[in-house]
């Protein structure tokens, strides 16, 4: 029973000095407080700030306190509109290659058409060209040569009367035509249409015709 007593003033006196600690340090903190708000502060916490930086008087330290505060203010502002200014041009350079990309697929595919139609247009021609050989099956496209001016220039080799492998030329294009097998004259209208004019090489042509695609 004695020891149990004695367990029991122990505990309680460990209780008792702990909550002795716990309200002292309330009322300490309390006075430390009302201290500093009577010179002027608005806590204990304002005032070892205060000191730190080296304000002794309140209105100082909270006129001090102010132009930090104005100080973050504009710079968060100034951060604001950076970002601000950095997302507008972020979208306007987006639309921008938005619209260049869209311009460009337009333009491709309006090339593409274009050469597809060339395209078209020629082996058309090619083949009524082949088909109007002495021996169709022995014709081989050399050249196709689509002029600034719409004209198909066409160089090639086929079989003659003779069995003889010759080269022939033809022109087509703009409600104009003629081959080398016409005669005279032709060299004339070769050179006016064809010889030396610029143009683009109908590879495709060439190709298509001579692997048999048509």
């Amino acid at each position: 029973m004695a020891v149990g007593r004695i367990e029991t003033v122990v505990v309680f006196l460990i209780v008792a000095t702990v909550a002795g600690g716990i309200g002292w340090a309330v009322y300490s903190t309390k006075a430390e407080n009302d201290s500093a708000r009577a010179a002027g502060y608005s806590d204990a916490s304002d005032m070892l700030k205060a000191k730190a930086a080296g304000f002794n008087s309140p209105d100082e330290w909270r006129a001090e306190v102010r132009r930090l505060a104005e100080l973050d203010r504009v710079a968060k502002a100034q951060a604001d509109a950076r970002d601000a200014a950095a997302a507008a041009k972020a979208a306007a350079d987006k639309r921008v290659a938005n619209a260049a990309a869209e311009k460009a697929k337009t333009e491709k595919d309006a090339k593409t058409k274009i050469d597809e139609a060339r395209f078209q247009m020629g082996s058309l021609y090619a083949r009524v060209l082949k088909k109007n050989m002495k021996n169709p099956d022995s014709f081989k496209l050399e050249q196709v040569i689509l002029t600034a001016e719409g004209m198909y220039c066409f160089e090639y080799r086929a079989t003659n009367s003779f069995n003889a492998v010759v080269p022939g030329r033809a022109y087509v294009g703009n409600g104009k035509s003629g081959t080398s097998d016409s005669g005279n004259g032709f060299a004339a209208q070769w050179n006016r249409y064809c010889g030396g004019k610029p143009g683009d090489s109908m590879s495709t042509i060439v190709y298509a015709i001579n692997n048999g695609w048509f």
